[in-house]
């Protein structure tokens, strides 16, 4: 048995296998490429999707084939075959750009949207915060982001704030800051806000309170019934709650 060309195979199966998973995981997340009519009708994007099937079919018969090459003793053979992800990520590379970016060409397109468009409302109570901080959110899809930083919300009253916009109906992640990530939200227990999963299927409204910063102390632990998913925030596909609402009962 060669030992050498053994560990060769192994290295070159386990390289396989990488590239058909970044190969199903682009294939699963292909969907989100189609935000405009013209990616729609853009005959690169099918031509991509295609070229991800069959490479996945690819993968898979020429890691079997390998092996049997292997089995059979027929090393120079077995040897040529074990290339492929190596070949395959040049041809990659070389059509499409890095895999990391399989779908950044595609987000300049159009901004013209195909899915129906939801209004989504941020309603955030930030009482330690004066109306000239400069609240951002911070709203993306799982693939894209809107920009730096974020959005800026509108102060009203009462260290509230407010941003009303029209999205889309996809899934979108978000999180606060003050324009900078240094000046992250903070959760009641003083750790960093995580992303926070909106599934925008209606109009939604979204209720926050934000008891500090990242270089704020915060204050005491609040709770509310009306939470879910996350601790401080309370979304609603129907707008049901008052627009003042502060989620800031005191825990016992």
């Amino acid at each position: 048995m060669n030992i050498r060309l053994l560990l060769w195979l192994v290295l070159m199966s386990l390289a396989s296998g990488a590239c058909t998973a970044v190969s199903l995981g682009a294939l699963v997340m292909t969907p989100m490429m189609f935000t405009s009519r013209k990616v729609m009708q853009d005959p690169n994007a099918w031509l991509f999707i295609g070229a991800i099937v069959v490479s996945i079919f690819i993968f898979l018969a020429l890691l079997a084939l390998q092996w049997i090459l292997f089995a059979l003793k027929k090393n120079q053979a077995a040897f040529i075959v074990s290339l492929h992800p190596l070949v395959a990520y040049g041809i990659y590379t070389a059509f499409f750009g890095t895999p990391t970016d399989f779908s950044g060409r595609y987000n300049t397109l159009s901004s013209e949207q195909v899915w129906p468009t939801q209004v989504v409302r941020f309603q955030v109570h930030a009482p330690n915060l004066s109306s000239d901080a400069g609240l951002h959110v911070y709203l993306h899809t799982p693939m894209d982001t809107t920009g730096p930083f974020g959005t800026p919300l509108r102060p009203v009253s009462g260290g509230n704030w407010e941003l009303t916009t029209v999205l889309p109906r996809q899934h979108y992640l978000y999180m606060y800051n003050l324009g900078d990530w240094r000046h992250q939200a903070l959760q009641h227990d003083g750790h960093p806000r995580h992303n926070t999963w909106l599934q925008l299927k209606s109009d939604t409204t979204m209720y926050d309170t934000i008891p500090g910063w990242l270089d704020q102390p915060p204050p005491p632990r609040h709770v509310s019934p009306l939470n879910w998913d996350h601790g401080d925030t309370v979304n609603t596909g129907k707008e049901v709650l008052p627009v003042d609402y502060e989620n800031t009962e005191e825990a016992p």
